[in-house]
């Protein structure tokens, strides 16, 4: 008998884990898996794997999973195709998030919403919805050296400080290494000691992993707001921490996210907070309708340093790695 492996899924409603399947077990058989969960139908179901993500599909629903290069220990991200039809509701203050068993993945921003007017890498982003506290959401946009992540989480819990981005770094390889039994194998792709020594270089870019990481260091979760999608993925969410924090990631490059009322910043929030969730994903929304965003499943774009053009993300990564180049656009 084919031996059961384990996948972490990550649903509208919550996460959750897969026992019953093997490396043998159908595409066809996970969708029934997943509606089961879900109670998403296979034929609206979206599925994701890897960071970034990019969807898992087969032409033949039959094909193993195994042929779809799903692993023991993977994480995958459910979605709907297309927005379920309460969150207009919850858009409008009808519908609390929280009671009606579906977070606000793809909720669009009210019409009279301000658009960006700054080049996302040249200054701070804003949405402003219409109320008398003039709140805006408003992206720091941060270096893109390599070290996005760790400037932005710098920036959201060292006094909005960019300055202990390297010392993050450092942090982050050392609790990696301290805690083999967590950080094993399974879960880093690599063993324990060969991803320390390749995150500590300057030149590798953080990711889920150190979310992950920064997530329990600082017991707050991290909510990450991918503009393709319009989507906003928990890190730290089964942990119950009181408070959270927002970042925005355009496929390439993380930015953190604050809120200035009044001429206040603040950058960490209650969880309970469903307002800042709303107006983050109404700014990812915005920046998608600019197209401000790199596609990393099959996109064409250009190094806006070289003008070199280049195929997917494979080929951008290596163009980073090989020239520091990190400002790409699609095409």
């Amino acid at each position: 008998m084919s031996k059961k492996i384990l996948i972490r899924c990550q649903t509208p409603l919550g996460s959750c884990a897969i026992g019953d399947l093997t490396l043998s077990s159908s595409f066809l058989e996970l969708q029934d898996v997943v509606e089961q969960i879900t109670g998403i139908p296979p034929a609206q179901q979206k599925l994701l794997k890897g960071y970034p993500p990019c969807e898992v599909s087969g032409s033949d629903v039959l094909s193993p999973i195994r042929s779809l290069g799903i692993r023991s220990g993977d994480s995958l991200i459910v979605e709907r195709m297309g927005p379920p039809a309460d969150l207009v509701s919850a858009m409008s203050g009808h519908t609390n998030s929280s009671t009606s068993g579906q977070a606000p993945m793809c909720v669009q921003p009210v019409n009279n919403a301000k658009k960006p007017v700054k080049s996302p890498r040249t200054g701070s982003d804003s949405f402003a919805a219409p109320d008398l506290q003039q709140k805006y959401v408003k992206r720091k946009v941060v270096a893109a050296n390599n070290s996005c992540l760790f400037s932005s989480i710098s920036f959201l819990f060292e006094g909005r400080s960019l300055g202990k981005a390297s010392d993050l770094r450092k942090l982050a390889a050392e609790v990696i290494a301290s805690d083999p039994a967590m950080y094993n194998s399974v879960f880093l792709g690599r063993p324990n000691s060969e991803y320390v020594d390749w995150i500590r270089r300057d030149t590798s870019w953080g990711g889920s992993i150190e979310l992950v990481v920064f997530s329990n260091l600082f017991e707050t979760e991290l909510n990450v707001v991918d503009i393709q999608r319009v989507t906003l993925e928990e890190f730290g969410k089964d942990n119950n921490f009181a408070r959270r924090a927002f970042l925005l990631y355009d496929g390439v490059h993380y930015d953190p996210i604050y809120m200035e009322t009044n001429g206040r910043m603040k950058t960490i929030f209650p969880r309970s907070d469903e307002d800042i969730k709303i107006r983050a994903l109404a700014l990812a929304s915005e920046y998608k309708e600019a197209r401000q965003y790199t596609d990393l499943c099959g996109f064409s774009l250009k190094c806006m340093v070289c003008s070199l053009p280049l195929k997917g993300q494979r080929q951008a990564h290596q163009h980073a790695v090989t020239t520091g180049h990190m400002n790409f656009k699609e095409i």
